[in-house]
């Protein structure tokens, strides 16, 4: 069965982008965000993983763009938002760190597919639809910051 998931773009006054490092796996760097639960909004998803990865409570805005990659079974939402509040909040075993960087410093190592929904979101970019067809596309991790995905 398919995954589903909702991430979001979140820009602080500075307009740096909040991103958040994995605490498993390769500890990639993304935006916050994950799988929508069964008999879950996308909208209610993004707000309870951005709550639980980051300790921000949000509300969601527009929707950026769908970024598919067929080879996962897995289709993304991307959206902007806007905080409201921070909650207390640590680490843990799923999240070891969220922090904001400019768009033109992403840090490193972060998916193609990542940079391209936070570099849609910087653009004001919406409707967008990306195909990362294959792993490579997807999945790879560019060794510079830069324009990527498809």
């Amino acid at each position: 069965m398919a995954t589903l998931g909702a991430f979001a773009i979140i820009f602080d006054e500075q307009r740096r982008v909040l991103c958040v490092r994995t605490a498993y796996g390769a500890r990639r760097w993304t935006n916050p965000g994950g799988r929508i639960e069964a008999n879950e909004s996308p909208l209610a998803a993004l707000t309870r993983e951005v709550l639980e990865e980051t300790g921000y409570v949000i509300e969601p805005g527009e929707l950026i763009g769908v970024y598919a990659k067929p080879y996962e079974d897995d289709l993304t939402l991307a959206f902007t938002a806007r905080i409201i509040e921070r909650r207390p909040w640590t680490s843990d075993d799923e999240i070891e760190e969220a922090t904001f960087f400019p768009v033109a410093a992403l840090p490193g190592p972060m998916t193609n597919a990542a940079r391209a929904r936070i570099e849609d979101g910087a653009a004001g970019r919406r409707g967008i639809y990306r195909v990362f067809a294959t792993a490579a596309e997807g999945n790879g991790i560019p060794t510079q910051t830069g324009k990527t995905g498809s």
